[in-house]
């Protein structure tokens, strides 16, 4: 189900395509407590994020 960046998806596409995988349309699930398997009260947000580290420091600049 992926879609290449900026090819102009709409929100109805996403949609179609999350309901179709039986994902949540906004990202939303409930979580358990590993250790009693009980669910947390709130839904949580749940993806893949992409983070990038900086390989230099402000000191060594200066």
């Amino acid at each position: 189900y992926a879609t290449p960046i900026f090819d102009g998806a709409t929100i109805d596409q996403i949609h179609e395509l999350t309901d179709k995988a039986g994902n949540p349309r906004f990202g939303h699930t409930y979580l358990y407590d590993g250790g009693t398997g009980k669910r947390f009260d709130q839904p949580a947000t749940v993806g893949v994020i992409y983070m990038l580290k900086l390989g230099h420091m402000v000191d060594d600049k200066m």
